[in-house]
């Protein structure tokens, strides 16, 4: 079972943050009968006493949510640092007032400011372990970690509240929880690396890491945060769910503060005032031993259910299009998962021998088929059969022995089915589902991606949404990608020949290729006043003018290159005249020196 917690522990070092999260939660559970131990001996009043501790728990109850928003949006660190300073500060004017017996508003004051800049350590923690984590799995193992440190706190903190208070003086717990607060809060906070970032930095989520340029979008078709920014979203507080939980948990603190003063009166009428720690930690030893069990194990998904497909021999199952079509036919709504039945699930149903799963004999006695409420079959496994199970078919199935299979078995005369479903591979040659004919397979280059997350980290984040019935609904991720440097070499592998790249021109780097192969300066003046006039009109121009470089080579690099349209400065310029080439179909033709921008526009437009 430790295992299970020893590996999230070692993820990316958690446990430096798990363990100086639970230093820093250690006051909560000090400080309260450390507070009731300490104002009672002094002010000799268990009610003055229960009161102040009151104050104090209210105020943290009341401003924990809002510390949570403010950490969320500008950090941890930030905004917890002077927070935790200020809270150490209210306890230790809390404490000299005590030992003072000062005027009891000023008990309640400390007492308020110290509660209200609490905040939440143990979901500090939590969002940690979001970022930590890679799986569900291990995120479920990790929070379940948390709530057992959270039950170990209180089965701790009372303990130390009271032997201290009692063995050296009532205000010595709440001495030790600022301790522990600052100490606590320097080790967890001084944690970067881990921090959460901060919602408002965050940036959108990357697609495949193939592909160059990505991002991601939260909600599907982002419909309901749509609406949640369109509409009037209205307070969590008001959902009747959240109504009867603050009501339920307003009676569970009742009950738990009055029980801790009930329980320190109780042990020092009896004379053994250090007992009353050990009974309050007792409460948490049943929950902190259950929370390890729940987070050691892997609970499978409770809506789980097993079917059975009969699909030609020859076949492979597509398990995407089972998922994609098995909702309506099971009757279940949502996203759907599914995989191959495992050892387990098959040792459940003897019947079935793996490797020779068959729907039986007959349809008077059959292991699998269609499941009615007038009969049932053997298994009461839903069976569904592709559409490639033709009714009045034969077949050859498992007979449910090992090594034995039947023969000729007739759909619809020795067995039946719930349903069809398309659950084959789809091969080249099958019907398409328009009807237009067989399918045919070709290669193709995958220029962008979708994934489609469904709501796993969804869930794992808490992200949710208002839809327009002020409802919270968790949203659907996707995220896309758009590879760039594959679609270059996409238009490459599709346009090119022996010699290399021939460009389309709405894609090409320039629209024209200027090859100058004579030597003389005439013909170099020349190029570059043309060069001028076509880039004066628009046109990219590439001009090859090096000087040292043969006719042969300029000729080869400019094929390479792939410029739709290449013009040559040769020979034929002293006559006047230029040659003007497609590299897509290496036609060549003359042109006049005194015609050349408006045939080359002509060739670029055309």
């Amino acid at each position: 079972m430790l295992s299970t917690y020893g590996e999230i522990l070692r993820l990316n070092r958690a446990w430096r943050f798990s363990a100086a999260g639970f230093i820093l939660r250690l006051p909560m559970s000090i400080m309260p009968i450390s507070m009731i131990l300490s104002i009672q001996a002094a002010y000799g009043n268990y009610t003055l006493a229960g009161a102040v501790s009151a104050i104090n728990i209210i105020a943290l109850a009341v401003t924990a949510p809002m510390w949570a928003r403010l950490v969320d949006r500008y950090g941890q660190l930030k905004v917890m640092g002077p927070v935790f300073a200020v809270s150490a500060i209210a306890t230790t004017v809390l404490l000299f007032a005590t030992l003072e017996v000062a005027s009891t508003w000023i008990l309640f004051v400390s007492a308020g400011i110290a509660g209200a800049t609490w905040g939440s350590p143990g979901a500090l923690v939590r969002a940690r372990w979001i970022r930590a984590t890679d799986t569900v799995a291990q995120l479920n193992s990790a929070f379940a970690l948390e709530a057992a440190v959270d039950e170990f706190v209180y089965i701790v903190g009372p303990v130390v509240a009271t032997v201290l208070g009692t063995a050296l003086h009532p205000t010595t717990g709440v001495a030790v929880s600022v301790v522990f607060l600052i100490l606590g809060a320097v080790l967890f906070l001084g944690q970067r690396s881990s921090e959460p970032v901060p919602v408002s930095h965050r940036s959108p989520a990357h697609g495949d890491e193939a592909a160059d340029a990505s991002g991601a979008v939260g909600g599907g078709k982002q419909t309901p945060a749509g609406a949640a920014a369109s509409t009037p979203q209205r307070s969590l507080l008001l959902l009747p769910a959240m109504i009867v939980l603050m009501l339920t948990y307003a009676g569970m603190g009742a009950q738990f503060g009055a029980n801790d003063i009930a329980v320190v009166a109780f042990t020092k009428e009896l004379g053994v005032p250090a007992l009353s720690g050990v009974l309050l930690a007792m409460f948490s030893v049943g929950s902190f031993i259950s929370a390890l069990i729940y987070g050691a194990r892997t609970w499978r998904h409770p809506l789980w259910k097993l079917f059975a497909v009969g699909v030609p021999g020859d076949r492979e199952v597509d398990l995407g299009r089972v998922e994609v079509n098995i909702g309506a036919l099971m009757g279940i709504g949502g996203e759907i998962e599914v995989e191959a039945a495992s050892e387990e699930d098959l040792k459940k149903f003897p019947q079935l021998v793996k490797g020779y799963i068959g729907p039986g004999l007959t349809l008077d006695q059959p292991m699998l088929g269609e499941n009615t409420e007038e009969r049932q079959t053997a298994t009461g496994i839903p069976f569904f059969v592709d559409p490639r199970v033709v009714r009045g078919t034969s077949w050859v199935t498992g007979a449910n022995e090992h090594g034995k299979h039947v023969a000729n078995l007739v759909y619809g005369r020795d067995f039946s089915a719930d349903g069809v479903l398309e659950a084959c591979e789809v091969r080249e040659g099958d019907p398409a589902p328009d009807g237009s004919g067989p399918l045919i397979a070709a290669r193709g280059i995958e220029m962008g991606h979708i994934f489609q997350l469904g709501r796993k980290y969804a869930e794992a984040l808490g992200l949710k949404v208002l839809d327009q019935n002020g409802k919270l609904q968790t949203v659907t991720m996707g995220s896309y990608g758009i590879g760039v440097t594959r679609a270059l070499a996409a238009i490459a592998e599709g346009n090119h020949d022996e010699k290399g790249l021939i460009w389309p021109r709405n894609l090409a780097p320039a629209d024209v290729h200027i090859v100058i192969t004579n030597k003389d300066t005439q013909s170099h003046e020349y190029a570059e006043t043309l060069s001028a006039e076509l880039e004066g009109t628009g046109v990219q121009v590439l001009l090859d003018d090096r000087l040292k470089t043969s006719p042969g080579v300029k000729f080869g690099d400019a094929e390479l290159l792939g410029v739709p349209t290449i013009l040559v400065i040769g020979r034929g310029f002293k006559d006047g005249t230029l040659e003007l080439k497609d590299r897509r179909n290496g036609e060549a033709r003359d042109i006049a020196v005194s015609d050349a921008v408006r045939e080359i526009l002509a060739e670029i437009r055309s």
